[in-house]
């Protein structure tokens, strides 16, 4: 995700959006491209509405078109009423929607937020995942998180990375009506076989060639075995 947004540069491979190259179009890119990072780059001693005055700065929108576009994001993140306060006086859900504000200001068209939800409680995680429904209508937005529920209260398309590699990439919608499951193990075979056999939720078993574990496993010497069972 940080590669994604320009902060690291790739080692190897290129990163394409929207047709252009982030390696030479990175400023064209960035201008529509909105990120919120894990940890959320505010200054506390600023206001909410002169810190997004900043960003809105630093992101080049035009001087006549900004004051608009703070108070837009200011409405879209339900923050006009805390427009003057400072950062650091509020509270942990209120700073992360400040955060979520300097990443939409502009209105990007690509909107990438790294565990938007992190550190909150159960009713600023409920604000937290109406606002990237509303946002969601307009822009795409690619969400990291480890929590699974939060993945179906959000988003439509799923994305698990495996050792760097794309191991999924599905509708939310074909995997809750998936009867598949697909098992990978360093275990011994046989034994595994038999149990997995004897489980009444099972209907079938298929043993994958193990030369397939090589494509996706960075230890292609450990042996590994991969399954597919169906309910």
């Amino acid at each position: 995700m940080r590669m994604l947004s320009g902060y690291l540069e790739p080692t190897a491979g290129s990163i394409m959006i929207d047709g252009m190259n982030l390696a030479t179009d990175a400023r064209i890119i960035q201008q529509h491209l909105g990120y919120l990072p894990e940890n959320l780059p505010i200054y506390p001693s600023m206001m909410v509405a002169d810190y997004l005055d900043y960003v809105a700065t630093l992101k080049e929108i035009p001087a006549p078109q900004r004051m608009q576009a703070v108070r837009e994001t200011l409405l879209a993140t339900d923050l006009a009423e805390r427009a003057l306060d400072p950062i650091n006086i509020l509270s942990r859900g209120f700073r992360q929607r400040v955060g979520v504000a300097q990443a939409i200001l502009g209105q990007p068209r690509l909107l990438i937020l790294d565990e938007p939800t992190n550190g909150l409680d159960p009713n600023q995680t409920e604000h937290m995942r109406t606002l990237i429904r509303r946002l969601a209508r307009q822009t795409t937005i690619i969400l990291s998180t480890h929590i699974m529920q939060e993945v179906d209260a959000v988003c439509d398309r799923v994305l698990m990375l495996r050792n760097g590699q794309l191991a999924l990439n599905q509708s939310l919608a074909e995997l809750h009506h998936s009867r598949t499951l697909l098992v990978r193990t360093s275990t011994t075979a046989q034994p595994l076989e038999s149990y997995l056999k004897r489980l009444p939720q099972v209907q079938s078993l298929e043993v994958l060639l193990t030369r397939m574990a090589s494509c996706i496993s960075t230890s292609p010497c450990t042996p590994t075995s991969i399954w597919t069972l169906r309910e």
